[in-house]
């Protein structure tokens, strides 16, 4: 079972990527990858980070403003949720754990913007396009340090 501080560094990462969601839509996703926390303890962690509370469809739901918050995402946490990265001559593809793909792609959407043109996520697997095939091998080496270390 993971700590509360594991749990910090999860929603801090779901949140600085662009996942909204409701308490219950962020505690169902923690414990999608192994975080199981009560909601009392994700409100104390919104309120920590920051993050505000909007009106969307008669739902409440939590996120960060990328743009006057600096959200830190410990390479610790990527290195637990990466199963295997691989590539052919035209794709790169990403294996993560179950429901951590989304996750994932936001970040190397985020740090990998001068290697790629974009990623396409499912529940553990992800698809990198390059921004060039003569440019495959410094992409996947980029993602591979962004996320390994």
């Amino acid at each position: 079972m993971q700590t509360n501080r594991n749990a910090e560094d999860v929603l801090r990462g779901l949140l600085g990527s662009g996942f909204s969601g409701t308490q219950k839509d962020l505690q169902k996703t923690l414990s999608k990858n192994g975080v199981f926390v009560t909601q009392s303890t994700i409100s104390r962690i919104l309120k920590k980070l920051g993050a505000s509370r909007n009106r969307s469809e008669n739902k409440t739901i939590y996120m960060v403003d990328k743009k006057t918050n600096s959200v830190q995402i410990p390479i610790s946490n990527f290195q637990k949720l990466i199963v295997s990265i691989k590539s052919n001559e035209n794709t790169i593809v990403v294996k993560t754990i179950p429901g951590s793909a989304m996750f994932v792609a936001g970040f190397i959407d985020h740090k990998c913007a001068g290697f790629i043109l974009g990623t396409v996520a499912g529940d553990d697997t992800i698809f990198v396009a390059p921004n060039s095939v003569q440019n495959m091998t410094l992409a996947r080496e980029n993602i591979e340090k962004e996320l390994t270390g």
